[in-house]
Formats: structure tokens, C-alpha cells, sequence
């Protein structure tokens, strides 16, 4: 069944948000599906979501130095006909306040079918970086976290 992603957020307090909508088999119509978690997620969803921040950061054109004090909050993913478009929000510490600076880089799109590439389109190498995202949010939601040692080494050696 296929589905589209629609949002990723996730808070300093780890709650994972996911929605995404999928078309339902019986009426044909697109039903929205909203996951809310604190699993934890695998590693490789993390690093590729902190991953995006470069993406963000040219989005918004702002300068890479920026990276260092950056992370990642969400990307909001729309889609109108043969136009995908993406929004990210990072967040940057600053050093006089008690709250983070909230950056939402200005929606980019890509045009699917367009046979010369707007200068303002998404690069192809940054739609690769969220494809590949949400391929692990997709196992996220599927029922992959990260996995919890339950019993050291040692505690199985002394079992056995």
C-alpha cells in the first residue's frame, strides 16, 4: 500500500510525531494516519535526521557555521499534483537567551515532470538525503526502535 509522508517532528523530549496519509483499500479515499511515540528511535534515524541540517541551513541560505549550533526539529512534506514540496525547521542555540532561535527554511519544491530544473527547485542529491530519511522513518513506523539490552554480558555468562 503506498503512503506519502507528510510531517516528522521530534522534541527536545523525545516524543516522536509522525503523519502520513495512505490510500485506504476499501473506499479509494486518502485516509491521514498521525503517530505519536517516545520510542526510541534506531541510530541511523536520528543521524539521518540531524543529517538534513546542512539542507536546511542552504534552504534558508544561511551560512554553514551555523551547523555546529543547530538541530534538527521537522520537515513537512506536501504534495500538489507533479509538485513535491519541502519545508525544514531547525532550531540554533544562542548565547544570550534561554530559548533556541526556530529557523523554517522557505518551501522548495520539485517539479516531477518539469524537463529543465527551476534554479529554485530541491537539488536532486538533498531529495535523495530525505528519500532515504523516510525510508527509515517508514521502519520507524513499521515497528523498528532502537534496540535495549536487556542483560549485560557478563549477567549471561553468570547464568549459563
Amino acid at each position: 500500500m503506498k503512503r506519502f509522508l507528510n510531517c516528522f517532528k521530534m522534541d527536545t523530549s523525545g516524543m516522536i510525531i509522525i503523519k502520513f496519509h495512505r490510500a485506504n483499500q476499501f473506499s479509494g479515499e486518502d485516509d491521514i494516519l498521525i503517530l505519536e511515540s517516545r520510542e526510541e528511535p534506531e541510530a541511523k534515524l536520528t543521524d539521518a535526521f540531524q543529517g538534513l541540517i546542512p539542507i536546511a541551513l542552504a534552504m534558508a541560505e544561511l551560512p554553514k557555521t551555523y551547523l555546529e549550533s543547530c538541530t534538527m526539529r521537522g520537515i513537512t512534506i506536501s504534495y500538489r499534483k507533479n509538485v513535491v514540496g519541502y519545508t525544514l525547521t531547525v532550531l540554533k542555540d544562542l548565547n544570550y537567551s534561554d530559548q533556541p532561535l526556530s529557523i523554517t527554511a522557505p518551501n522548495k519544491k520539485k517539479n516531477l515532470i518539469a524537463e529543465e530544473p527551476d534554479e529554485r527547485d530541491m537539488l536532486d542529491a538533498d531529495i535523495d538525503a530525505i528519500d532515504k530519511f523516510t525510508e527509515l522513518v517508514w521502519r520507524y513506523v513499521d515497528g523498528k526502535r532502537k534496540q535495549i539490552t536487556l542483560f549485560t554480558e557478563a549477567a549471561v555468562a553468570a547464568e549459563g
